[in-house]
């Protein structure tokens, strides 16, 4: 009998010692809690008194570079959380003088996951939309109050919200979309057409697709797949006309450790044949962080162009209202 129990005992002691163990794996195959956006700790930046006559809604790149929450990152992720502050402070730089900012946290998926084939990466990205949709539809309801507003994303932002817009473009009314920034991925004829948006032309032109991946020669962002569609930063238009660093107001970098460098007339820049933006190699080169490898400067598509992007968004919200001003 005592035999009996002792066996019993062990057994049950070594099921739940299996299940102690398990549960972190299991756990991770569950998402995270999704956001509430009605909190504060679901976004990054949250203008809470706006006083622009302008919004930009901004999705970030990834920030999640491990497995520790599974594919898609906890919104509670320390590491995270401060990585995508410090990468929304940088980015939205360009749109601080002219838009009131909503810059949402959601639940991106790890940098593993991206590269992945379609069938194995949809499932995890479709989480990571979720919550841009979720974001995007609280914000329209308790913050736009009617105002024009810019789209703006960065790499694993810009598959988000491109995803977004082709699956639930009856959200973006066609008269309040400035512009749509899908910067740091590949935008194709066909992604328009089921964006329902126009790839730019002009650099005052309004509701219409903007995109570029900075490259120099030979090098090769896995997030680029040709052919593809591009504007030149310096000129605002798709022209694949070599464009001077004289044309260039000025480089703003991310250092690091909250630090910047300001380098004016920072770079020339050419579209080439598969629709990339083609650089010289930067003096600064040593300076840099290059995870992608040589060659691509996919983490400085926001930085080497940043006053013109900052002009080029006050140039478009000015013909947004001139030309809504004339329809009148």
């Amino acid at each position: 009998m005592q035999n009996t129990i002792r066996t019993i005992g062990r057994t049950l002691m070594m099921t739940l010692l299996c299940l102690a163990m398990a549960s972190p794996a299991l756990a991770k195959n569950q998402p995270p809690a999704p956001p509430d956006y009605s909190s504060m700790h679901s976004w990054t930046v949250r203008t809470e008194n706006p006083d622009k006559p302008y919004d930009v809604f901004y999705v970030h790149p990834t920030t999640y570079f491990n497995t520790v929450d599974g594919p898609n990152a906890s919104l509670d992720n320390k590491v995270v959380r401060a990585t995508t502050e410090a990468t929304t402070t940088q980015q939205t730089g360009v749109f601080k003088d002219t838009c009131n900012i909503y810059a949402p946290r959601y639940r991106q998926v790890n940098r593993g996951v991206l590269p992945k084939k379609f069938s194995e990466r949809d499932p995890y990205l479709s989480i990571a939309a979720q919550d841009v949709v979720a974001a995007f539809k609280y914000y329209l309801k308790h913050y736009n109050q009617g105002r024009p507003y810019v789209i703006a994303s960065h790499s694993q932002g810009s598959v988000v919200t491109a995803r977004v817009l082709k699956k639930h473009r009856e959200l973006f009314q066609d008269d309040k979309i400035i512009a749509a920034y899908l910067v740091g991925w590949t935008i194709t004829d066909k992604d328009c057409k089921e964006m329902k948006l126009p790839f730019a032309q002009r650099p005052n032109q309004t509701r219409c697709l903007i995109t570029w991946n900075t490259i120099s020669k030979g090098g090769k962002p896995p997030m680029f797949f040709p052919p593809a569609k591009c504007i030149n930063p310096l000129v605002w238009t798709p022209t694949q006309k070599n464009q001077p660093k004289e044309l260039n107001l000025g480089a703003v970098i991310d250092m690091g450790n909250g630090k910047t460098k300001k380098v004016p007339h920072f770079t020339s820049a050419q579209i080439n044949a598969q629709g990339a933006l083609v650089i010289p190699v930067p003096a600064m080169l040593p300076e840099l962080n290059m995870p992608m490898g040589k060659g691509v400067y996919h983490r400085y598509d926001y930085d080497f162009f940043y006053n013109n992007f900052a002009k080029n968004v006050k140039d478009r919200c000015k013909a947004w209202s001139a030309m809504h001003r004339n329809a009148k």
